[in-house]
């Protein structure tokens, strides 16, 4: 069953409504070449803002969002690494610890598919062996100019056991789905035990050397 999902740039009011039992921080970073729009896609998540100018990122970004599905409140912490070739020897150090790795793609463009299964193998390589991965089409808004057919690159996911969705960070379509998805098999920790209390005695007695223990109740009482 579905659980139903809030989040804090939604003006559904329900959300204030909303009190999670478990908060949960979640690590995502995304991957893949330069200009397949990794930023734009963090920032139409967690900003939800898209920027015509293209900035190419310098190492990595981290953005934020919160998110409330049914009673958990996540919080997906995104590192948005950079595509460049000199970069790509930190791209290890941000998969470390990582719950999801984003593996983001150009629909317009051949050559950034065709990295995908490098980029894969990448992330076996340096990431926690039980990462989740999506694989991101990302510019399905420009549909005149698409180079990369949705079928193959399904297959491909099904093949090596990821998710596929394919979204457009421009117009913001199914940038949430993708995110909800995520939050959908994103295992449910348990929430915290608070440590018990220690008991105080009732009537505690003070020792004084080798005496016999003295009532404090009988021994401080103001009369």
């Amino acid at each position: 069953m579905c659980e139903p999902v809030y989040s804090e740039l939604s003006s559904d009011s329900s959300y204030e409504k909303v009190v999670p039992d478990i908060i949960q921080k979640v690590k995502v970073v995304t991957v893949g070449d330069i200009s397949v729009g990794k930023s734009s896609l963090a920032m139409r998540f967690t900003k939800g803002i898209f920027e015509d100018q293209y900035k190419p990122t310098v190492g990595a970004v981290f953005v934020f969002r919160q998110m409330n599905y049914g009673r958990r409140r996540i919080i997906f912490q995104i590192w948005d690494t950079a595509g460049q070739e000199r970069f790509k020897s930190l791209v290890p150090m941000y998969l470390r610890d990582a719950k999801f790795a984003l593996l983001v793609y150009d629909v317009t463009d051949m050559n950034s598919y065709e990295a995908i299964p490098s980029w894969l193998q990448y992330i076996h390589k340096y990431a926690p062996p039980d990462i989740q991965i999506a694989l991101v089409a990302n510019k399905i808004d420009l549909i005149q100019t698409k180079t990369v057919d949705s079928q193959v690159a399904q297959e491909f996911a099904k093949t090596n056991g990821v998710i596929f969705e394919e979204v457009s960070a421009k117009t913001g379509a199914n940038v949430d789905k993708l995110f909800t998805r995520l939050a959908k098999i994103l295992p449910m920790e348990k929430p915290e035990t608070p440590p018990a209390k220690k008991k105080i005695p009732v009537n505690p007695k003070l020792y004084l050397h080798d005496d016999e223990p003295i009532s404090l109740s009988k021994c401080c009482k103001i009369k």
